[in-house]
């Protein structure tokens, strides 16, 4: 088999929940962040890196703010990107699809979004974009929601907080001629564990009305918190149904890194902080980001991405003494996973 044969046939997809600059960067002088290493202006030029390293054909993004979202358009020049705003206020609309610079500073930049940008990203060279959609974590998925409240109506199955959906794009491969669909997503965390089952069960039952039998891969934060009783398995078994044909990213047999993608910042109380232990491995395998997808893939890696001595290294060991510096690109890890195609 020729090697143009072989990149025919292989797909390399990914996501990666960036930690957003409202989460990140210090509010004033005096907030503690601003003495760790996690604000964005320490962080951003490294993932031109990472993603590089990483290779993916496209790449799900979670957590940009308006800014975020314009330094990754400038950072990769040769990729093009959907930014979906989930959230309605009095100064965004839930559900607007934007694709360039001038968009993203005439109609998001200065303003307050509600919740940050999910987003995808693609070579051009490879993919064609056919159509973009949104649909809603809501029993109504296709309504555009309106509200621009916090905790006073339900946004969907008891999320209280603000809109959530999944945002997509249907692709061809310009090599091949094949055609699929690529989800991205940030679940809520309002409601727990039930809400979130019942987002993932309406979002296995929404896809298909949407693809219509065409290869589908669909990831994003999850946000799979475990309740009181210390798991999320419910709402995992709601997302991740072999037996109907959607299978989990993760190939147990060949999967490069940790199995966690929860990895914590010191900001983060002690308890969410996932520590690293002597073994230079994570105590807890919290997976709060999970892909899904109608093909199995034939390799998959989460990449923790260690910032060490200026270059950051997407399975670099660790040890006891980064737990005082948590110098990860993210606090979350990076979804990668191949699939034949």
């Amino acid at each position: 088999m020729s090697v143009t044969t072989a990149k025919e046939m292989e797909l390399c997809v990914g996501s990666y929940n960036i930690t957003a600059t409202y989460f990140c960067d210090p509010k004033n002088e005096t907030d503690p962040k601003s003495g760790m290493h996690h604000t964005w202006e320490k962080r951003r030029k490294y993932f031109c890196e990472a993603l590089t390293e990483a290779k993916c054909d496209v790449m799900a993004l979670q957590e940009l703010s308006p800014e975020q979202a314009l330094d990754f358009l400038v950072m990769f020049p040769k990729h093009k990107f959907f930014f979906f705003v989930q959230a309605q206020t009095e100064e965004v609309k839930a559900g607007h699809i934007l694709q360039s610079i001038e968009e993203v500073k005439n109609d998001l930049l200065g303003k307050f979004i509600g919740t940050p940008l999910t987003g995808i990203m693609y070579n051009p060279e490879i993919f064609e974009p056919k159509k973009s959609g949104i649909f809603w974590y809501n029993p109504n998925p296709f309504q555009r929601p309106t509200a621009t409240d916090r905790a006073q109506t339900d946004k969907g199955f008891g999320n209280m907080n603000t809109p959530r959906g999944p945002g997509y794009v249907q692709f061809t491969h310009k090599l091949n001629g094949k055609e699929f669909y690529f989800f991205t997503s940030h679940a809520p965390i309002s409601g727990g564990s039930q809400t979130r089952s019942e987002c993932f069960k309406l979002e296995n039952e929404t896809i298909p009305q949407i693809t219509n039998g065409v290869p589908f891969f669909s990831v994003g934060d999850r946000n799979l918190i475990p309740d009181d009783n210390g798991v999320d398995d419910k709402a995992y078994d709601t997302l991740v149904s072999p037996k109907n044909g959607i299978y989990d990213w993760v190939n147990q047999e060949s999967h490069d890194g940790f199995k966690t993608t929860w990895l914590g910042y010191l900001y983060e109380p002690c308890q969410f902080q996932n520590e690293i232990l002597a073994n230079g491995t994570f105590k807890q395998n919290k997976i709060f980001d999970v892909g899904t997808s109608s093909l199995k893939s034939f390799w998959s890696a989460h990449y923790h991405c260690i910032i060490r001595d200026d270059k950051v290294e997407l399975l670099g060991a660790l040890n006891e003494g980064d737990n005082q510096t948590r110098n990860f690109l993210s606090d979350h890890s990076m979804l990668v996973a191949k699939f034949h195609f």
